[in-house]
């Protein structure tokens, strides 16, 4: 079963692409955007307007509170349910965002491990990374425990290297030596169009 899938940076004219698409394919239109799930949020997130809800249905939207903890698994699991949905009303799931991670985790389901979340020690890490000089700290624990994670983080990419150190924790083997089970056959076959813009037009439309 495909869905459709529009991506793109900000103001690259994914939104009224999606709406198209969904419109001449019986579509409904899934939010794949890490801003537009939180509630509140709507200014310098783009969301749809009450009229676009009109015309074809949209979802995962408005899903949590700003302060509510949210994965990417999160996203992937309510993302696949609505897409469940959304088959069997005999239309077709028209995914629309540019959050390339939310992307990468449906169509590589392991992509990230399988290791579960652990709330204690990703609290401790956050707590370390927002010290002084803490980010470099948590990259060169990691560069010094798992050399090849730690060469293909950034220092700046401070989540993504806590998780790394968290799943070293929780397993005792370092991430890199995780099972990424990169070819795990994704749930649904998910085909990808990704816009884009020459630069300063697309800082004209976002400003």
């Amino acid at each position: 079963m495909t869905c459709y899938v529009i991506s793109g940076p900000t103001a690259s004219g994914k939104s009224d692409l999606a709406l198209s698409v969904a419109k001449a394919c019986s579509g409904e239109i899934v939010c794949m955007d890490s801003m537009q799930i939180y509630r509140h949020m709507d200014i310098g997130t783009a969301k749809p307007t009450q009229e676009e809800h009109r015309q074809v249905p949209h979802h995962m939207l408005d899903v949590v509170e700003p302060w509510e903890p949210y994965s990417v698994a999160a996203y992937r699991d309510a993302a696949e349910s609505c897409a469940s949905a959304i088959f069997a009303r005999g239309h077709i799931p028209v995914f629309c965002g540019g959050t390339g991670f939310y992307l990468r985790a449906l169509r590589h389901p392991m992509a990230m491990g399988g290791t579960a979340a652990s709330a204690e020690v990703r609290s401790r890490l956050e707590k370390e990374a927002r010290e002084e000089g803490g980010a470099e700290k948590l990259h060169e624990r990691l560069t010094t425990l798992d050399p090849v994670t730690g060469s293909r983080l950034h220092v700046h990419d401070v989540r993504r290297v806590i998780r790394a150190l968290e799943v070293q924790e929780v397993t005792g083997i370092p991430f890199s030596c995780q099972p990424k089970l990169e070819d795990a056959v994704p749930t649904y076959d998910y085909r990808v169009v990704c816009l884009n813009r020459d630069r300063g037009r697309l800082y004209d439309r976002i400003e």
